[in-house]
């Protein structure tokens, strides 16, 4: 049966930890990890790094949809190395893609 999780960005807007909460009462086996917006990023990286997400199944990133052309490389290095790390997917809206080479 596949499985059904729900964005934490969805659940308690720029609230990661209660959306990780929410969705563990729920007993939910998926979760994106919602940095919507770009001021998200640097608490989204510092939430990983303390807290235990191996309950779930399938973790993924939602990438900041409002960055600039210049933070448009920082935060895709961002994504990339936790994405690396943890071994999740990221979504990202293609039409925030600046910078296209």
């Amino acid at each position: 049966m596949p499985a059904v999780g729900f964005s934490t960005g969805a659940l308690f807007r720029s609230d990661l930890a209660r959306g990780v909460n929410a969705s563990r009462a729920l007993q939910l086996e998926v979760i994106e990890l919602s940095a919507l917006r770009h001021r998200e990023l640097v608490p989204l990286v510092e939430f990983v790094g303390t807290t235990d997400l191996t309950a779930f199944k399938y973790v993924s990133l939602h990438a900041p949809t409002d960055y600039t052309a210049e933070q448009e490389v920082a935060v895709a290095r961002t994504l990339e190395t936790l994405a690396k790390r943890h071994g999740w997917s990221v979504l990202v809206h293609p039409d925030c893609f600046v910078n296209v080479n």
